[in-house]
């Protein structure tokens, strides 16, 4: 049974807002980081969870999608470094290896000379005892037992929720999930950031300057204005739109 990977590249991909050779994020003077530095992407010591993005001496703040830290070494946003659990009696006298978590699916326990660490698996991933690996969990037959009869195995959109998708084997008939905030691209058959759609609110733009602009609807998107024609673009999963910073951002602690 085939499964979706998602590979490194998105992340860059999904690290920048707004259209193709638009740069969006908060220039910061005074006190430039990328004062006389090249252009490109360099690590913000206050935040993990953002970036800096320079271009012509400008800086950029770009967010990491939710959960995600900037990687220098890599260049793109990734899941942060495992960490070390309070669970120091689990591996004692267990052989080195990997362990399933009972109290969280989502990690899983690695034991290395008698130390226990606990490992997250990536976002929407289950660890596999009998694999040893994260992967997605296992697909749950749907109660659309017909759906899948007659059809050449693969995978298939699911008209009523565009976050899961059919998957056919043998004409049996699976409801699989997309990570939180994706949802299943038939053209490209992964899942994939749901495309920015265009505003019904034709009239919003017309007479202001190009830029993004705060949606009092729904905090979670925001209005990209692009001579006269309004846009409404999605923020990743969890986070909200900041006019301060003019970017996608954690929500601010209360």
């Amino acid at each position: 049974m085939g499964k979706l990977t998602l590979t490194a590249g998105l992340c860059v991909i999904i690290a920048s807002l707004g259209l193709p050779g638009l740069v969006t994020g908060t220039t910061l003077l005074p006190g430039n980081p990328c004062n006389g530095r090249l252009d490109g992407n360099y690590a913000n010591p206050d935040d993990q969870h953002t970036f800096y993005q320079c271009v012509a001496g400008n800086t950029y703040v770009q967010p990491c999608p939710a959960g995600l830290v900037y990687n220098p070494s890599k260049d793109y946003c990734d899941y942060p470094a495992p960490t070390t659990s309070t669970l120091q009696g689990f591996c004692h006298g267990k052989v080195d290896g990997n362990y399933a978590n009972p109290d969280d699916l989502h990690t899983f326990y690695q034991c290395v000379a008698g130390n226990t660490y606990v490992q997250p698996c990536p976002a929407g991933l289950v660890y596999n005892p009998s694999k040893d690996y994260c992967d997605y969990p296992a697909p749950t037959t749907s109660t659309l037992q017909g759906f899948c009869h007659g059809k050449v195995d693969g995978n298939y959109a699911n008209p009523d929720d565009l976050h899961t998708f059919y998957q056919c084997v043998a004409g049996n008939t699976y409801v699989q999930p997309c990570p939180a905030g994706l949802v299943y691209n038939p053209s490209k058959d992964y899942c994939d950031y749901p495309a920015p759609t265009a505003s019904t609110l034709q009239g919003y733009c017309q007479g202001r300057a190009d830029g993004n602009y705060r949606n009092p609807d729904d905090l979670h998107t925001f209005y990209q204005c692009v001579a006269g024609k309004t846009y409404v673009q999605p923020c990743p999963a969890g986070l909200v739109y900041r006019p301060c910073k003019n970017a996608c951002d954690y929500p601010a602690q209360t």
